[in-house]
C-alpha cells in the first residue's frame, strides 16, 4: 500500500460511524481529490493557501459561527508554519543527519501537515468530535427509555395480580428508583421482587421486596435466591409476612455467615429445606441457624444436602418415622439409592444407643411421655462423643446408629465441632442491624454506585419525557447539528477534520483547550 493510500485509509477511519454510506463515499472522494492535488504539486502552493483562506472566509460570513474562532484558526495555522520552520532551522544548525524520509517531510510541508492532521484527527475523533458527543447522548437516552419500558412492563404485570389503582402503580414506579438506589440496585430489580411477592399472595409486597434487596446486598445472593429465602423462611416459621420477625432472622443469619466460614446463600438454601420441619420440633430460629451453619462450615457440603441431613438427624432424635436423604420427588435410580427410611428398627437403634450413654430421649410430664428438646440431646451427645478416643468402638457406634448411612459425616462433624455451634448461637443473638449494615456497604461499592447513577439518569429522562423540557433539548440538538452541517459544507470532510487537528496541535502550547463547538 502506498503512503498516500495508507494516509487515506487512516483519515477515513476517523470519520464517524454514524455517517451514511452515501456521505462516507462523498467524503472519501473529496479527500482523494485534495490529496492528489497536493501530491502533484509536491508542496503547498500559494494558490492552495489562497484556497484555504477562501474556505476560512466562507466560515467567517456564517452568522452562526463566532468570528473569534476564525481568528483563532488563523493564529494556529501561523503557529504550525512557524513551528515547522523552527524545527528545520534548529536541526540544520545542530548538524543532525536526517533520513531521506525526514528530508522529504521537511521539504514537503503538505506531507508533514497531513501527517500531523491525521494523528490529531484520530485522537480527537473519539473525544471531542461533536457527532460522537451527540451519538453518546442519544445512546444513553435510548437505553434509559429501554429501562423505562422494562419498568412499565413489570408494573403492567403487577397490575394483573393486584387491585392497585393507576395512581398507586404510578407512585410505585416513581418511588422504585429511590428505593432501589438506597441498596445499590436497579429499579427493575426491585420491581421484579415486588412482583414476586405479590404473586406469593402478600399484601405488603413492597416491604418484603425491600427486605429482599437487603438480603441480596448483605448476603451476596441473587434476586431469585433472596426472594425464595424470604418466602420460604416466612412460611417455615409462620411469620405471616411480619417484617420485624423476618428482619430479625435475616440479621441473625447474616451475623452467623459474616463471622464464620459459612455462605449466606448456602445457609439460606439449608433453611429453605429444613426450616419448616425443624421449627415444628421445638427448635428456635437461633438454634436452627447455628446447627445448620455448623454443619455447612465443618463439612463444606451444599446447603440443600445439609438441610436434609440435619432434618434426618433431628427426626431420629425425636423418634419420627419417615424418609430422609434426597427430596422425596426425586425419582432417578441414583438418587433413590441415597434415600434412607427411618423405620421402627432404625429408631429403636437410636434410642438404645442414647440410653447406653445415659442420655434419654423422653421425659414424663403430667403422666405422659414427651420428647426432649433436640438441642439438649445433641449437647449431651457432643459432651460424651468428644470425651471418647477417636478409635473407640463406642464412638463409631454413636455415628453409625444415630447418623445412619448417609448422615454420619454431617452428624460426626456437628458433634466434633460443638464449640462452633455455641459460638454461632452467640453470634446470632448479637446481630441487630447487621444485615442493613452489610447492604449499605454493598450499595457503596462500585457496582452499587453505578446502579444509583443509572437510576438517577433513567428517572431524570422519565421526568424530562413528561415535561416541556424535552422540546428544548430536541431544539438544541437540531441547532447543533445545523451548525455542524454548515461548517462541514464550507470546509468539506478535509476541513472538518482539520478543525480537530488544529485544536489538537495547539494543546501543548495553550493552557486552555476549548474546541470551537463547546
Amino acid at each position: 500500500m502506498t503512503q498516500k493510500q495508507n494516509l487515506i485509509v487512516q483519515i477515513t477511519a476517523a470519520l464517524q460511524k454514524q455517517k451514511t454510506k452515501m456521505q462516507l463515499n462523498k467524503d472519501i472522494k473529496s479527500i482523494e481529490k485534495n490529496l492528489n492535488k497536493l501530491n502533484l504539486q509536491g508542496k503547498i502552493q500559494p494558490k492552495s493557501m489562497q484556497s484555504l483562506q477562501k474556505q476560512l472566509n466562507k466560515i467567517k460570513i456564517n452568522p452562526k459561527l463566532d468570528p473569534s474562532a476564525v481568528k483563532h484558526l488563523k493564529k494556529q495555522m501561523s503557529e504550525i508554519t512557524n513551528q515547522n520552520k523552527y524545527i528545520k532551522k534548529s536541526q540544520a544548525q545542530n548538524g543532525k543527519e536526517k533520513s531521506s524520509s525526514e528530508v522529504t517531510k521537511e521539504n514537503n510541508p503538505s506531507k508533514s501537515f497531513f501527517s500531523e492532521l491525521k494523528e490529531g484527527s484520530t485522537v480527537l475523533s473519539h473525544w471531542i468530535n461533536p457527532i460522537n458527543l451527540v451519538s453518546k447522548a442519544i445512546q444513553n437516552v435510548k437505553q434509559a427509555f429501554l429501562d423505562l419500558k422494562e419498568v412499565n412492563t413489570i408494573l403492567t404485570e403487577i397490575s394483573k395480580v393486584t387491585e392497585l389503582t393507576e395512581h398507586q402503580l404510578k407512585n410505585l414506579g416513581e418511588s422504585s428508583f429511590q428505593t432501589a438506589s438506597t441498596y445499590g440496585k436497579k429499579a427493575s430489580e426491585y420491581l421484579l421482587s415486588v412482583q414476586e411477592m405479590y404473586h406469593a399472595g402478600y399484601q405488603n409486597a413492597e416491604e418484603l421486596a425491600e427486605l429482599s434487596l437487603i438480603a441480596q446486598g448483605s448476603g451476596g445472593m441473587d434476586a431469585n435466591v433472596a426472594n425464595d429465602y424470604i418466602i420460604a423462611s416466612d412460611a417455615a416459621f409462620g411469620y405471616a409476612g411480619n417484617i420485624e420477625k423476618l428482619s430479625r432472622l435475616l440479621d441473625g443469619q447474616s451475623q452467623v455467615t459474616s463471622k464464620n466460614a459459612v455462605s449466606m446463600e448456602e445457609l439460606a438454601s439449608a433453611t429453605k429445606v429444613a426450616g419448616s420441619q425443624l421449627a415444628n420440633l421445638d427448635m428456635g430460629e437461633d438454634e436452627i441457624s447455628a446447627l445448620l451453619g455448623t454443619a455447612i462450615a465443618t463439612t463444606r457440603e451444599d446447603g440443600e444436602t445439609i438441610g436434609r441431613a440435619v432434618t434426618g438427624i433431628i427426626m431420629s432424635l425425636q423418634q419420627i418415622k419417615g424418609e430422609t436423604g434426597v427430596a422425596a420427588d426425586v425419582l432417578d435410580a441414583e438418587a433413590f439409592e441415597n434415600v434412607e427410611f427411618l423405620d421402627e428398627e432404625a429408631l429403636e437403634r437410636v434410642k438404645d444407643r442414647c440410653h447406653s450413654l445415659g442420655i434419654e430421649l423422653e421425659y414424663m410430664q403430667d403422666g405422659a411421655k414427651k420428647m426432649r428438646n433436640p438441642i439438649e440431646i445433641l449437647r449431651e451427645l457432643a459432651k460424651v462423643y468428644n470425651s471418647l478416643p477417636d478409635d473407640s468402638a463406642q464412638k463409631a457406634g454413636i455415628v453409625s446408629d444415630i447418623g445412619g448411612k448417609y448422615r454420619s459425616n454431617v452428624f460426626s462433624s456437628i458433634l466434633s465441632n460443638w464449640d462452633k455451634f455455641e459460638k454461632m448461637l452467640g453470634d446470632y443473638e448479637n446481630s441487630e442491624g447487621v444485615a442493613m449494615d452489610g447492604a449499605m456497604k454493598s450499595a457503596d461499592s462500585w457496582e452499587g454506585s453505578l446502579n444509583k447513577l443509572h437510576n438517577t439518569w433513567t428517572a431524570t429522562v422519565d421526568n424530562i419525557a413528561h415535561s416541556d423540557a424535552i422540546i428544548t433539548i430536541i431544539n438544541a440538538t437540531n441547532s447543533l447539528l445545523d451548525v455542524l452541517n454548515k461548517v462541514t459544507s464550507a470546509l468539506g470532510s478535509l476541513g472538518s477534520i482539520g478543525l480537530g487537528a488544529f485544536a489538537f496541535l495547539n494543546i501543548g502550547r495553550s493552557k486552555r483547550f476549548c474546541p470551537l463547538w463547546w
